[in-house]
């Protein structure tokens, strides 16, 4: 009887850790897509703080 129920306890322990490990990863892609999307908006950005500096010095030019 004990055993079976060490038993059942150690597989919600597992089942747990599994369910944990595989949210982590998930979450961990998530924040990982943001970054990506961030980095490209904030390349956006810098590019046309670029391009208009460079239109400035045209025109002063």
């Amino acid at each position: 009887m004990y055993e079976d129920i060490l038993r059942e306890m150690r597989e919600r322990i597992i089942q747990k850790e599994q369910h944990y490990t595989e949210w982590r990863r998930n979450r961990q892609e998530e924040l990982m897509d943001m970054a990506r999307e961030v980095d490209i908006l904030m390349d956006r950005r810098r590019n046309r703080k670029a391009r208009m500096q460079q239109n400035l010095q045209q025109k002063d030019a």
